[in-house]
């Protein structure tokens, strides 16, 4: 399975141009966790690969973390040939509880755990999310660690030795729990893409994309709120 987005994109996005997301042919389907410390970019990323933009408001804590994203992408298989699915994306609201989190961790068929390049303690909260994911995921599910926000760095290329000797800890880190590693922007889109590609791939080798169905976005097996999550999350909204 190819890891780099097609040609003509990853993501399907609704607002195209003669693009209804009910009329695509659908040949899979996934759950997909994001998790990250505060401020990693987590929100920013889902967004950015759902409507291939940045928020409009910056200063709102959207309802259910990111509002329970559905993203239509198109997974390629090599050379010209590429498949449809639906992926659901899920970031926890905050305050979210073990027990509930461990529900997430357990129905999602791959993981991406962001941290930010600018943070200082990023590598230690790497080993913290990576080391919850090894204890309360289903054995062999794809885990991505994400470094987020690479625009602050000046770009991929070029970071000074502090960045880089950071980068290797977090790169480190991702190969001793068995993780995949990337670097990306949400801010401008650089390597967004790429980090859900090369998830969905390894769930494509791990048989983890399951068959497209009209199952509801809050359905058992996609994971489920529980009723004091859906009040703490709406007490929350701004």
């Amino acid at each position: 399975v190819d890891r780099q987005p097609p040609r003509g994109g990853l993501a399907v996005h609704a607002a195209s141009p003669g693009v209804r997301a009910k009329d695509l042919d659908l040949d899979w389907q996934a759950s997909l966790l994001v998790l990250g410390p505060p401020l990693s970019g987590k929100t920013w990323l889902v967004h950015r690969l759902c409507t291939g933009g940045t928020p409009s408001r910056k200063d709102t804590v959207p309802l259910f973390g990111c509002s329970l994203r559905v993203a239509m992408l198109r997974l390629s298989e090599g050379f010209s040939a590429s498949t449809t699915g639906r992926l659901r994306i899920w970031e926890p609201p905050r305050g979210c509880g073990d027990d509930a989190l461990d529900r997430y961790l357990r129905t999602s068929a791959a993981l991406v755990v962001a941290v930010s390049a600018g943070d200082d303690d990023a590598p230690a909260e790497a080993r913290r999310y990576l080391a919850r994911a090894r204890a309360s995921t289903r054995p062999g599910t794809p885990v991505t660690l994400c470094c987020t926000h690479a625009d602050l760095l000046g770009g991929l290329i070029g970071c000074n030795a502090p960045i880089l000797e950071r980068q290797m800890r977090l790169r480190a880190a991702a190969a001793e729990a068995g993780a995949q590693y990337a670097l990306c922007s949400a801010a401008t889109g650089e390597g967004v893409e790429a980090v859900f590609s090369g998830t969905l791939a390894a769930c494509k080798e791990r048989d983890r994309l399951g068959p497209a169905s009209d199952d509801p976005v809050l359905s058992h097996d996609a994971g489920t709120f529980s009723n004091s999550e859906l009040l703490r999350a709406l007490l929350h909204r701004r």
